[in-house]
């Protein structure tokens, strides 16, 4: 028995070991495309706000009822990316918009934001936010490329993390419909 003990022992914690590495890696390969970022949809809407983050543009956010000032707000990237031990920034050049097939035409008023990134395990606050670009596009019946490479430049690498001049980029919306019920496939920003 004292020799069944330790050998239960070392084999429960290398199946335990293998389960928390097998999710983990899964996840982080989710990350990579959709960081784990605050999303609210102030609609309510029965399908949930991460149809537009999940990279599928057959899920689709339906726009149930009016939101309070916006209708839903997204953190979509971070502006630096680590990359041998230093903090690149990454020169965002489009943001992508893909209507729902079927549906009615959109309009979209946006605004484009930076966030602070912020440890949050030292200051407990909410970050500060600078507009970036205030955006209305209107009738978009197929998917669109909206410019935005003029706000992010390539700049020079970092060794440290710094809350101030890295940023999250966030986006803030309203969806309005001629007829029927606004709705989105997918929002991204890209290289």
């Amino acid at each position: 028995m004292k020799q069944v003990l330790p050998i239960l022992f070392c084999f429960l914690a290398i199946v335990l070991n293998w389960f928390i590495y097998s999710s983990t890696t899964d996840k982080i390969n989710r990350y990579k495309h959709t960081p784990p970022f605050p999303a609210f949809d102030y609609t309510r809407s029965p399908t949930g706000i991460f149809p537009l983050l999940d990279g599928d543009h057959t899920t689709y956010w339906i726009k149930d009822k009016e939101g309070a000032e916006w209708d839903f707000d997204i953190e979509l990237r971070f502006s630096h990316v680590l990359k041998n031990d230093q903090y690149q920034s990454i020169p965002y050049t489009e943001l992508s918009i893909v209507p729902c097939e079927g549906y009615p035409p959109i309009s979209i008023n946006m605004e484009l934001v930076k966030r602070e990134g912020i440890n949050v395990d030292k200051e407990l606050r909410l970050p500060k936010e600078e507009l970036i670009e205030k955006i209305n596009i209107r009738d978009i019946k197929e998917p669109i490329i909206y410019d935005i490479s003029k706000h992010f430049k390539k700049t020079e690498s970092k060794y440290e993390y710094d809350g101030f001049n890295m940023y999250i980029i966030a986006l803030k919306a309203r969806i309005l419909t001629e007829q029927g019920k606004g709705c989105i496939a997918e929002i991204e920003i890209r290289e």
